[in-house]
């Protein structure tokens, strides 16, 4: 099993919406600041972000060993 260290990893609102872009070039100004809003909101403006997962994804030690993907 893979574990990465916990390693706090803030955004600043310019890389989010570099990051974004790159990931989906149509995305408008407007749904990257929606986008940047949500992840604000849900990780206190990157206090609580920790190895670049922007949602905060959790996966438990039981499906890692399943070999779910995280």
């Amino acid at each position: 099993m893979n574990i990465r260290p916990i390693v706090r990893t803030a955004f600043t609102l310019s890389d989010y919406a570099a990051a974004a872009r790159e990931a989906d070039p149509t995305l408008s100004r407007e749904a990257v600041g929606v986008l940047w809003a949500q992840y604000a909101l849900e990780t206190g403006r990157g206090s609580a972000c920790f190895g670049f997962n922007l949602a905060n994804v959790k996966v438990t030690r039981s499906q890692a060993e399943a070999g779910v993907p995280f």
